[in-house]
């Protein structure tokens, strides 16, 4: 079972993926490059913000080197169980952690709750917009804030051949994007997507996806897989 995630990701799913029988194999397609230059505006935007949205482990960790700080009265949502424990960790407890993972059911959870005007995004540049978006809509201010940047892994590292009949577990758009710019894929390969976004981009590229997780946690894209290999049987 390949990897896809960074580095440091690839490690974090390895545990989990040798627990469920399989065997993991790390192929980084991704780094991420933090963005002090922005320390000082990003500050700026926080000072007016009632919410503080992390999208990401990635983003908690890079508020922490851009030493940046919360306001006591600031309230903090995470995307996610996993970046709900990076902020309780590094910061503090979540006061709204969206367990489904995704954009729509972070703005869902943000929007159902009373007495606030503006939020602030934390994140990788050039996010995804329909976060912002949906909060637009529904009346709310938001300013996205890039804290770190997403970038392929060089062309030239890590050459690999993916056998027909493997599975690859894909976190992102750009780690599909970064993998098929790196080999060419046979299409008997069982694309193992994360979620709707990371399906789209696969389709979009002529390949079909095989399962796609119901949460975004390799706990989820593990038990897509089973469900694909059971109905195989």
């Amino acid at each position: 079972m390949w990897l896809t995630r960074s580095e440091e990701g690839n490690r974090a799913w390895q545990a989990p993926v040798l627990a469920s029988g399989a065997t993991p194999i790390s192929l980084p397609c991704l780094q991420f490059d933090f963005m002090p230059e922005n320390t000082d505006s990003t500050r700026t935007v926080l000072s007016e913000a009632d919410w503080v949205v992390f999208s990401s482990p990635r983003g908690v960790q890079a508020f922490m080197e851009m030493g940046l700080n919360l306001a006591v009265n600031q309230r903090v949502a995470c995307v996610g169980e996993s970046t709900g424990q990076s902020c309780t960790e590094a910061l503090r407890k979540p006061d709204l952690v969206a367990k489904d993972g995704c954009a729509e059911g972070m703005a869902r959870d943000l929007i159902s709750v009373a007495d606030w005007h503006s939020a602030v995004l934390i994140g990788a540049l050039d996010p995804r917009p329909e976060l912002a978006q949906w909060l637009r809509e529904a009346g709310k201010e938001s300013q996205s804030c890039p804290v770190y940047r997403t970038t392929a892994t060089p062309l030239d590292s890590h050459p690999v051949t993916i056998e027909s009949g493997d599975a690859v577990f894909l976190a992102s758009p750009s780690a599909f994007e970064s993998l098929s710019a790196r080999c060419d894929l046979d299409p008997q390969v069982a694309l193992i997507s994360i979620g709707p976004s990371t399906s789209a981009t696969i389709r979009a590229a002529g390949f079909a996806v095989a399962a796609e997780s119901k949460t975004r946690t390799v706990q989820g894209m593990l038990a897509a897989l089973a469900g694909m290999n059971q109905a195989a049987q």
